[in-house]
């Protein structure tokens, strides 16, 4: 199998495996009569004509166009796109050709350019996107007038705080503790009301000869989202483990904004936190959660987590559940 784009010799072809889609697919969850009207309406003329203004791809078995989707700007926006419906042969549906169109499609110029994509998903598309780092548009699951759930996938950037995030940082400090949070991943955030005086206990732990007594050289960093330049998590990863963090604590530690969870994030920033451990040659990376914590626990094994055991924490009177990712 393999991606090309199209071209307008193609258009029969996917026109047909659209209508395909609708009468055979999504017709599980839309009435037959409004997928018979959709059906009729994609010519080949019409997929051409879309096509035309956006760009446009083919997944081929052989000579056989297997699936299609295609990438735009977002009403004209230079800075956010919008993927448009993908539709794959019933028959290749369950095989990885879906996930391999939208890979395609985020390598695409008009992916790469943007901060913010868009999708207009289906109910019978709903999860697939969810798998593939989707969330629903400002956290609603609810349907448009044509029957799409809107949602979106923001690019990040995972960095090293430093003094021009200072208003943030206390920002997400105060949001924090007001919701009783952990601060899991922050370092001593929680009891430091002074960006300065973290920053420089962040610069004294990442050099093995500056580190406090008991603690391990790590390094901090925030998750910020690049439409709005907003942190929406942080994030620690500790180089090495001493008996305590072999114990409890582990290689990361993480949290998310309150009014910024169920989103997504923190799978995709633990996701980027692993690159940086497989960057610095680590093989095996621990990572632990309180018992019970299901978003936690979601997370981890999201991205490869393997439970190991669970122990009780005396100092901070928790379960804590074990899970290593082998990288």
């Amino acid at each position: 199998m393999y991606i090309r784009r199209f071209n307008d010799a193609d258009a029969e072809e996917v026109s047909n495996l659209v209508c395909r889609n609708f009468r055979e697919v999504n017709i599980r969850d839309y009435p037959a009569d409004e997928m018979e009207r959709l059906a009729e309406s994609y010519s080949a003329e019409k997929i051409s004509t879309l096509a035309s203004s956006a760009h446009t791809y083919v997944a081929c078995d052989g000579d056989i166009i297997v699936g299609t989707d295609s990438i735009t700007g977002y009403w004209g926006s230079e800075t956010e796109s919008v993927l448009l419906t993908i539709f794959v042969l019933p028959e290749y549906q369950r095989k990885g050709i879906g996930s391999s169109i939208v890979r395609a499609l985020e390598a695409d110029e008009y992916f790469l350019r943007a901060s913010r994509i868009e999708i207009p998903a289906s109910i019978t598309a709903c999860e697939f996107y969810i798998k593939m780092g989707y969330c629903f548009k400002g956290g609603k699951k609810e349907l448009d007038d044509e029957g799409h759930y809107k949602m979106e996938k923001f690019k990040f950037k995972l960095i090293k705080p430093d003094i021009s995030y200072e208003k943030d940082i206390l920002s997400f400090r105060t949001e924090m503790l007001d919701a009783s949070s952990s601060m899991d991943g922050t370092g001593p955030l929680k009891r430091m009301e002074s960006v300065t005086e973290w920053l420089s206990f962040n610069h004294k732990l990442e050099n093995k000869d500056t580190v406090p007594a008991d603690l391990v050289a790590a390094e901090q960093f925030i998750y910020v989202r690049e439409t709005d330049n907003r942190i929406v998590g942080m994030i620690q990863f500790r180089h090495y483990l001493n008996d305590f963090m072999e114990k409890y604590g582990g290689h990361i530690g993480y949290s998310v904004r309150p009014n910024e969870r169920r989103k997504g994030y923190a799978k995709r920033m633990l996701s980027d936190c692993l690159q940086i451990c497989k960057a610095y040659v680590l093989e095996n990376v621990l990572i632990s959660c309180i018992q019970g914590n299901e978003g936690s626990k979601r997370t981890i094994t999201a991205n490869g987590g393997i439970y190991e055991s669970t122990v009780y924490c005396e100092p901070d009177a928790v379960s804590l559940e074990r899970y290593w990712v082998h990288l």
